[in-house]
């Protein structure tokens, strides 16, 4: 896709990193992290600027013609001093540029600005989002009240639930009566005189209002099914561990995350908090996920066709033979790769590898993803399952 206008900010869809790898050199991309004018931060124009300085140095160094590189700064220059642009988002910006592409995406999760310069777009911090779940919930569980919320890329927004299913546990009582009588009688023996009857417990009070919450809990998960039908968005649970593991107890939502954002949701947590834990659950939960699944896949593959060796996979990823890459997310391996690429001559100095073999990986139809450095197979900065 060419576009030549600045461009207002969208939301990154996975199909698009396949797109940016496609884009002809030399390709600039530009890290802006969040920016709220009540905050600390800097504007968006002033940081921008800063990266756009450092840019000509850089496009002068890789030996861009002048003409060249003032076309692909001039478009930047101009968002400097863009109204819209200087307002911020709440999430991050990544800005890719070159002579006949400029899109501009919001991105969760940068942390600081920076700018790269070279043969391809810097798509490493992208693979994560790019290969994330569309959507996932977030339920805040107290004694008082149930609140449901869905997340994309960059929202979270409140959803109602179903008509006629209570927010809270006083309105579950008023709806229904209590499945749980405090008092029962029995007959009265032949020693209570004219009594009729003699009243008795059935439990305590507390034992009473666990099982009323626990009856509301279901309620509520029942809503949760109808709003997500088909089970599959993850859900992260809000509360004190009393209410989440009570709601886990009688839930039947089978994508409920194991892990929880602990706290009362009226209580010191803000709805940033929340959002951004629910956020890193999310991604964590993805991440064991991808894990797992590389276990899987190798404990079934040749060994021939896996390896966590950067240079054999390099030139297997040039080649089009890499189906699945995965990267350590912590790493960086900077170096210099001269190849024939789709065709030229590949040789623009010194760049990250790790960034180079996902930029081929993606360009040849394969998949690229990020894992902890934890969950990297034999503490590799990168591994790879081949073709052939």
């Amino acid at each position: 896709m060419i576009q030549l206008s600045d461009p207002l900010a969208e939301t990154l869809q996975p199909h698009e990193l396949k797109d940016l790898v496609a884009v002809a050199p030399p390709c600039v991309t530009l890290f802006l992290p969040p920016y709220r004018p009540a905050g600390t931060a800097h504007p968006p124009g002033a940081v921008l600027k800063g990266l756009i300085q450092e840019l000509t140095g850089r496009l002068a160094a890789l030996k861009i013609p002048g003409a060249q590189a003032q076309q692909i700064i001039e478009p930047l220059d101009r968002l400097v001093d863009d109204s819209e642009f200087a307002r911020g988002t709440q999430s991050g910006q990544v800005i890719f540029r070159s002579c006949d592409y400029f899109r501009k995406f919001e991105v969760p999760e940068i942390e600081r600005a920076a700018a790269f310069a070279g043969g391809s777009f810097m798509v490493r911090p992208l693979l994560g989002h790019g290969n994330s779940t569309p959507h996932f919930f977030i339920l805040k569980l107290s004694q008082k009240r149930a609140d449901l919320m869905r997340c994309g890329t960059h929202t979270c927004q409140p959803v109602p639930f179903p008509k006629g299913v209570p927010y809270t546990l006083e309105e579950a009582m008023a709806f229904k009566p209590p499945d749980h009588d405090l008092e029962n009688r029995s007959s009265a023996g032949p020693s209570t005189g004219a009594m009729r009857g003699i009243r008795f417990g059935t439990g305590s009070g507390r034992e009473t209002e666990h099982a009323h919450l626990a009856d509301f809990y279901k309620t509520v998960d029942h809503a949760v099914h109808d709003v997500q039908k088909d089970g599959r968005a993850p859900l992260v649970l809000v509360g004190v561990e009393e209410d989440t593991s009570l709601y886990r107890s009688v839930a039947s939502y089978t994508a409920v995350l194991e892990r929880t954002v602990g706290g009362s949701p009226g209580g010191a947590l803000s709805a940033q908090d929340i959002e951004r834990q629910a956020r890193a659950i999310v991604r964590s939960s993805e991440a064991d996920h991808l894990a797992a699944e590389l276990v899987a896949i190798r404990e079934r593959t040749a060994p021939a066709r896996f390896s966590t060796q950067l240079w054999p996979i390099l030139k297997a990823a040039a080649e089009g033979r890499v189906s699945r890459l995965y990267l350590d997310e912590n790493a960086e391996r900077m170096g210099v790769f001269q190849e024939i690429r789709r065709g030229e001559r590949w040789d623009w100095g010194e760049e990250d590898l790790l960034n180079l073999a996902a930029v081929e990986t993606l360009a040849r139809g394969g998949s690229a993803f990020t894992l902890a450095t934890s969950q990297m197979p034999d503490q590799a900065s990168i591994a790879a399952i081949f073709r052939y």
